[in-house]
């Protein structure tokens, strides 16, 4: 067997911006990977070393690069090899890919994060990544309103994203995200092993409000959850109302409204609590509805049998389900858009195409289908089924956001519409 050889010669405590990058370096580091960094560092601080070698004009990055741009201004620990530039070269092109080629154990990942308590948003994000078997970054592709090519601007209020498939870009850059509240965790074994519950991302809710909601409508939020949803409206300015049953729910809906207080011009919502079913209201009361139900067989909120995450049986969750749309429909005013969002499910392994039958239960119901936007997500299922080969194959990684329309003409009457410049009267001159 060949002698392996030992290249280190020394470690030495350097000045971040005293090190040249190297000139070949290949990789490049998006955005999220960036701020995913920011976090570790900030949170456990340097505990690996930058690997470099000596060159006429100093050390010589060759693995480190981000590292050292994130700090610049601190003394690193660098471990300095005795490299010459073929070598070098051969370290630069290998070290990363030998890296990434290691198959993650999900079980063990899963276990091993449970209970870390990481507030940064982005070493989050990194980590539900990996549990889910990303190996690559999610896109930065930034979020872009629909241009007017005959006036050659940007709508401001409406028109985001019309396209029928909405991608996946992260909440970072959302006017919704600094103002959700952490969510609880829940139990999800025997062993007491847990996680936070899921929650719609923040950009996904930006995306329903800025395409669907019209200037003064006042909405209402059914099987509010979170109060995502909710809390995207009032910070564009939208007020309105959300429902749940679930006593986690509205004491966490409360909480969260405080957050609204923080941000100036939003809107503001009543906690209601009600049955989705039983919706406590007159009819034609609401503008514009949106719910994102418990989906069949995803996670279970509690055994109240008014809770349509309690029902194991499909027939009965879609049999409530329409008893919900049905409500949904009365207290909407003709005119109204019903933003519903929903995914499949799988059994024995295959996927059941669930969206179909949630349209078609809504349409026996009286409503109309508006619109029909996919939208690329991470969910639940992923996380806990990735495991199986076989199961990974029909496992989903979009939902559905499904919106209908109630029959007739819309007045707006939930709240004033803001006045345009030429619909304000001028006034005489006085003196």
């Amino acid at each position: 067997m060949p002698t392996i050889r030992d290249r280190i010669v020394d470690f030495r405590r350097v000045l971040a911006s005293e090190l040249q990058a190297n000139p070949k370096n290949w990789r490049r580091h998006p955005e999220a990977q960036r701020k995913a960094l920011q976090g570790v560092l900030h949170e456990i601080g340097y505990a690996d070393a930058l690997l470099a070698r000596e060159t006429p004009d100093g050390l010589m990055l060759v693995d480190g690069h981000l590292r050292a741009d994130t700090t610049p201004n601190m003394e690193v620990p660098v471990l300095v090899l005795d490299l010459n530039a073929e070598e070098s070269d051969k370290l630069l092109a290998t070290l990363d890919p030998l890296s990434a080629m290691a198959q993650p154990d999900t079980d063990a990942l899963l276990a091993l994060i449970a209970d870390m308590d990481f507030t940064d948003k982005a070493v989050l994000d990194m980590l539900e990544a990996l549990a889910n078997g990303e190996t690559q970054p999610m896109p930065q592709l930034g979020w872009m309103p629909e241009v007017d090519t005959t006036e050659g601007t940007a709508l401001e209020t409406v028109g985001y994203d019309l396209t029928s498939v909405w991608p996946r870009t992260g909440d970072e850059d959302t006017r919704v995200y600094p103002y959700l509240s952490p969510l609880p965790r829940q139990d999800i074994n025997p062993k007491g092993f847990k996680r936070k519950y899921s929650r719609s991302p923040a950009l996904e809710m930006e995306r329903i409000v800025q395409t669907y909601m019209r200037p003064g409508d006042y909405f209402l939020e059914v099987c509010a959850g979170w109060w995502t949803f909710s809390v995207a409206a009032c910070i564009w300015g939208y007020s309105g109302e959300g429902v749940d049953i679930w006593p986690t729910s509205l004491s966490f809906g409360k909480a969260q409204l405080k957050r609204l207080k923080e941000v100036e011009g939003a809107g503001a919502y009543k906690v209601v609590e009600g049955d989705a079913k039983k919706l406590p209201y007159p009819d034609a009361s609401f503008d514009f509805v949106y719910c994102n139900p418990p989906f069949f067989q995803l996670e279970r909120y509690s055994d109240d049998s008014r809770d349509l995450s309690s029902h194991d049986r499909y027939s009965d969750w879609l049999d409530n389900s329409g008893e919900m749309m049905a409500e949904m429909w009365r207290v909407a005013k003709p005119g109204a858009i019903i933003v519903t969002v929903m995914a499949d499910y799988r059994k024995d392994g295959l996927l059941q195409p669930l969206h179909v039958d949630w349209i078609q239960e809504a349409q026996r119901r009286g409503l109309i289908l508006h619109d029909l936007v996919i939208q690329t997500m991470r969910t639940e299922q992923v996380r806990m089924w990735r495991k199986h080969w076989e199961r990974q194959r029909t496992i989903k990684a979009h939902e559905y956001a499904i919106s209908f329309k109630k029959p007739g003409v819309a007045d707006h009457g939930g709240s004033p519409l803001p006045l345009e410049p030429d619909d304000v009267e001028p006034q005489e001159e006085t003196g």
